[in-house]
């Protein structure tokens, strides 16, 4: 590793926590150039001012882009912050969005992108990140520099929210991210320990790809993952095998769905990592 992935790892296990539910809670890593960033509220302001003029010529897509919001606000991934309570200081940091469709998902087809690449001066909110090794969790960090800007209609007042969770679009969210999936696996290692190692050696990112060669060995597999991981607050789901004793038990909302072959005369087949 290099001296800064060294000192992020040192940050992570040195900083990192669990709450009552087992879930991970992390704090950024923040470089000491953090000192030199500026506000990004007003240039935000006026981004998140143009996304909403392209919202209202689209009511369908500005539906969607609402319903992703509201979803975010009630699962707790963020809460409203009244800045004339909690004022902006000047390192606060705003995050632009934008929405991006992937029509390949079997799941999340719509999802809104965070942009932490967004200079307030000389510095965005990614040039004072730490960037770690390919090492990330569904995570909570409180922080005043994940702010966005949001609103329903044009005639309420403008709501300042704060995203409380690692956020994808900043340059440490990935390492956070598996660096929790990674020391979830370590911390329930002895209680099952053939679970741990696939997590440690068949996992990229957020996917597990792994098997053997009887039908029994995999089953009792499937079901150590799913309590090793939901310790941790990671419930599983997309659940694929080329056996059906395999999937036996697992409800069709928590198996992954076949996609067809375009043009071909070959059966529908799974995706896993953008390989068919």
């Amino acid at each position: 590793m290099t001296s800064e992935e060294e000192r992020f790892e040192e940050h992570f296990q040195r900083t990192y926590r669990r709450n009552e539910d087992g879930r991970f809670v992390v704090q950024l890593p923040f470089r000491e150039s953090v000192d030199q960033l500026k506000s990004s509220r007003s240039l935000t302001l006026k981004r998140f001012l143009l996304l909403e003029k392209r919202l209202a010529r689209d009511p369908d897509l500005k539906a969607q882009y609402a319903e992703f919001i509201d979803e975010y606000q009630s699962l707790g991934h963020c809460h409203e912050v009244r800045e004339e309570e909690d004022p902006p200081c000047l390192q606060s940091y705003y995050l632009p969005h934008h929405c991006v469709f992937k029509p390949s998902s079997s799941s999340t087809k719509f999802r809104i992108v965070f942009d932490a690449t967004v200079k307030a001066s000389e510095l965005s909110l990614n040039d004072v990140l730490m960037t770690g090794t390919s090492s990330q969790s569904d995570l909570f960090s409180i922080t005043r520099y994940q702010r966005i800007f949001w609103r329903g209609h044009l005639s309420e007042a403008l709501k300042v929210l704060e995203l409380l969770t690692v956020t994808y679009g900043t340059s440490a969210g990935s390492f956070l991210a598996v660096g929790s999936l990674i020391q979830q696996a370590r911390d329930e290692s002895e209680d099952y320990p053939e679970a741990a190692e696939v997590i440690l050696n068949d996992s990229y990112m957020d996917d597990i790809l792994s098997g053997s060669d009887s039908i029994e060995s995999p089953k009792k597999l499937r079901r150590d993952l799913e309590e090793l991981m939901l310790k941790g607050g990671f419930p599983i789901r997309k659940w694929c095998s080329n056996s059906e004793d395999v999937l036996e038990g697992i409800p069709e909302g928590n198996r992954e769905t076949l996609v067809p072959i375009q043009d071909s005369s070959a059966n529908e087949v799974f995706k896993a990592l953008g390989l068919l």
